[in-house]
């Protein structure tokens, strides 16, 4: 459970430091791809293992290759998503992904579903929207639908890719060398795209970008790191991982908010955010 925790806390200051990116003006690509090179170093102090040939020798390592264009396009669309659609959309549709992630704990990993554990699932769907739920109305072109849809899907599929590797391929002195893969690859094609678009003169670069992709960097390799440790643990399962883990980080993350960053929580939102522990407690003792 200490390794659960420090995954949601590791991924609560992810999304704190997202937050900031809008009031300091952060470039958000730039920043993604600098923090998932932090990502590789982190990766390289913890395994004191540089990276090698010796990767592709691993059986994990073609879902490294995979996960690492999954996370680049995942950011992107997450990107495009707030800008179009804005924040709190977004952040529904990122935790929506629980939907496949828990579908394939049950049929495809044959994960064992109780009376608590399933109300408590379906309690996390209904907090994570009241805790998002802001008094905008959005409008919004029907074409830039596609990236919402993809944020769904391709943070369905890298969650039920971890669950698969954590459960057949991974073991546990192998996490850090797997994470070096993982961003590593990840940083390569965002590495790719940004050159492109610094040739083309799309884009820029400054130092707070840099600085803000270190940020990033630390807490997102943890939170990665953290997560497959927790995968891990024998009696909770990734049905029940998944949901605890985005319910309390986006409850988390709004909390501070609040506190912090002078955000408005309405009462819907702190509905959302008691709902959101209540399912917490009904998912952990359906799994005991």
């Amino acid at each position: 459970m200490i390794a659960l925790a420090l995954s949601v806390l590791s991924s609560t200051i992810i999304m704190v430091v997202f937050k900031l990116f809008d009031r300091y003006k952060i470039q958000t690509f730039q920043a993604i791809v600098v923090n998932y090179g932090v990502c590789v170093l982190c990766g390289v102090v913890l395994a004191k293992q540089s990276p090698s040939l010796e990767l592709l020798n691993y059986p994990w390592y073609p879902f490294t290759f995979v996960l690492g264009m999954f996370f680049i396009t995942g950011f992107f669309a997450a990107g495009k998503t707030i800008e179009y659609f804005g924040v709190s959309v977004g952040a529904v549709v990122s935790k929506m992904s629980i939907a496949i992630s828990v579908s394939a704990a049950f049929f495809l990993f044959k994960e064992e579903v109780n009376a608590l554990k399933l109300l408590g699932i379906l309690l996390s769907v209904a907090a994570i929207f009241l805790v998002c739920k802001k008094d905008v109305v959005v409008k919004f072109n029907k074409r830039y639908l596609i990236f919402p849809i993809a944020i769904f899907i391709i943070g369905g599929i890298n969650e039920v890719v971890l669950n698969y590797v954590s459960i057949t391929n991974l073991d546990k002195q192998d996490l850090n060398i797997f994470n070096i893969s993982l961003f590593g690859n990840a940083f390569f094609f965002g590495l790719i795209i940004l050159t492109v678009l610094y040739i083309l003169k799309k884009i820029t670069f400054s130092f707070k970008d840099v600085l803000a992709g270190v940020l990033l960097g630390i807490p997102n390799y943890f939170s990665i790191y953290f997560l497959l440790k927790a995968l891990q643990i024998d009696w909770l399962g990734s049905a029940a991982i998944y949901p605890i883990t985005n319910v309390s980080v986006i409850s988390l993350s709004a909390l501070i908010a609040w506190l912090f960053l002078n955000e408005r929580i309405s009462i819907l939102n702190f509905i959302g955010i008691c709902l959101a522990i209540f399912a917490i407690v009904l998912i952990t003792f359906g799994s005991l």
